[in-house]
């Protein structure tokens, strides 16, 4: 997904444009950061950030200039503190041009609030500020500007979700027992889901995820230990964990399931994790194997998947004049880009028990590694044309050049 398709879905699913957002989306930066950050824990944004900073701050300044593009207007945002009972703002980064970059979003114009309006509205001030502390968990500042909200506008047509927003944080505060049987966590992640989910966004716009992450990440703590079962795969650690946006715990809690690999669900997610974590050979891997394990689930979900680069690379693979059925993708990424050789391993299957792709797989592996005429490649070479005759061209047109 290219810069312009990753502006126009946030601002469709969101209604404006975050620079913040776009990071936190990419990879580029941690929520846990983000949330340390706005804790006061970290002082700056700038040495959290996954990946060249200049680099980062020509892709922002694109996405920048696409939704100006799209008639969007930059409104500036401040920042402010998380610790509790407190309001003054926190700056981004010591660095002036990316602080600006970074404490803005763009808007629809028709969004933008008159001034003498928003000024003269108190009732817009106490909205807003609800939403903050909202968004912000902080409980007490909440419910009295929820009670504020009440007395002066008793029939605010968001009044009784707010309340509703201001229970659930207050549930928020209470563990899940650990003795809880499986149906209780169930119906708190589905309540979750289907009901403050869909609340949260109606209410806080763009601050809901701020306001939702610490309910994932109670559910979360609720399932940890309880082994995968594919009939109920959103009960399991990995799963609230994702949706918390906490990528070394998922990885740490699909790693501890035994036959992990086994499992599409798991692995699908486990690619997420790998790839936001900044590992791109495991996420590669893992995308073999999803096409292994179910080739028809790997066809639809690999166009969603954040790694733009092995996105086109799919769809380089669709375009091919000699078509491939999609099991073949997998081999055939590894001639188109051989540097992978050298990072992937040969898959673990017996080769009396590995399908055709997986076979060819490691056929391939083998040959990269190998010193270019080597004399071993011929035995190889003749095994790779036995199973896939095209991927035998492919690879030695690749080799020529």
């Amino acid at each position: 997904m290219n810069i312009n398709t990753q502006v126009e879905r946030q601002i469709n699913e969101q209604s404006c444009f975050s620079p913040i957002e776009w990071l936190i989306d990419n990879g580029r930066l941690t929520y846990k950061d983000y949330e340390q950050w706005r804790k006061e824990e970290i002082p700056f944004l700038d040495d959290c950030l996954q990946g060249d900073v200049k680099k980062i701050v020509l892709q922002l300044n694109e996405a920048a200039k696409h939704a100006t593009s799209l008639g969007m207007k930059k409104v500036e945002v401040n920042f402010t503190s998380w610790l509790q009972n407190t309001s003054h703002h926190i700056k981004a980064s010591h660095s002036l041009s990316l602080n600006e970059v970074l404490a803005s979003k763009y808007i629809r114009v028709v969004d933008t609030p008159q001034l003498d309006l928003f000024f003269d509205n108190p009732i817009l001030h106490i909205e807003n500020g609800l939403r903050d502390a909202l968004s912000s968990r902080q409980t007490e500042e909440s419910q009295k500007l929820l009670n504020k909200l009440s007395e002066q506008d008793p029939n605010h047509n968001l009044l009784h979700q707010f309340e509703n927003l201001m229970a659930y944080l207050c549930h928020m505060d209470t563990d899940i027992e650990s003795s809880s049987q499986l149906t209780q966590i169930a119906e708190e992640l589905e309540g979750l889901e289907t009901i403050i989910e869909p609340l949260a966004k109606e209410c806080l716009l763009v601050q809901s995820r701020d306001y939702l992450i610490p309910a994932w990440r109670r559910i979360a703590f609720a399932l940890e230990g309880v082994p995968f079962n594919s009939n109920t795969p959103k009960l399991h650690a990995s799963y609230a964990w994702q949706r918390a946006l906490d990528w070394s715990e998922v990885r740490k809690s699909i790693e501890q399931e035994k036959d992990f690999t086994l499992s599409y669900d798991l692995c699908g997610t486990l690619s997420l994790a790998t790839f936001f974590m900044g590992n791109r050979e495991q996420h590669i891997s893992l995308w073999c194997r999803l096409f292994w394990l179910d080739e028809n689930r790997a066809e639809q979900d690999i166009e969603f998947q954040p790694d733009n680069i092995l996105t086109t690379y799919w769809h380089t693979f669709l375009d091919q004049d000699d078509e491939m059925e999609p099991t073949w993708f997998p081999p055939w990424l590894l001639i188109a880009e051989s540097g992978l050789a050298h990072h992937l391993s040969i898959d673990d299957d017996k080769d009396s028990d590995a399908t055709p792709s997986k076979q060819a797989f490691n056929i391939l592996l083998e040959l990269q590694t190998l010193v270019q005429n080597d004399t071993s490649e011929i035995p190889l070479r003749k095994k790779l044309n036995d199973i896939n005759p095209t991927l035998l061209n492919l690879y030695q047109k690749k080799r020529s050049t």
